[in-house]
């Protein structure tokens, strides 16, 4: 799990790879697969501010591959 802005300013190194990106980018616009050296994402989290039936407080969304 990271940032946009993190993978922007880090250079991640290929092993990184070994591991599935959880990419956390708050927009309505899907990103493009390849972040970084990831040729893509298994899943997106496009917002902190969500709201779900039953909880009253927000809640993270996400979009899952899959």
């Amino acid at each position: 799990y990271t940032y946009h802005s993190v993978i922007q300013q880090l250079d991640f190194e290929l092993e990184f790879t070994n591991y599935p990106l959880w990419y956390a980018r708050y927009t309505t616009i899907k990103p493009s697969q390849k972040q970084g050296p990831w040729t893509e994402w298994v899943a997106w989290q496009y917002a902190d501010k969500g709201t779900v039936e039953g909880v009253s407080n927000d809640v993270d969304m996400n979009w899952v591959k899959g």
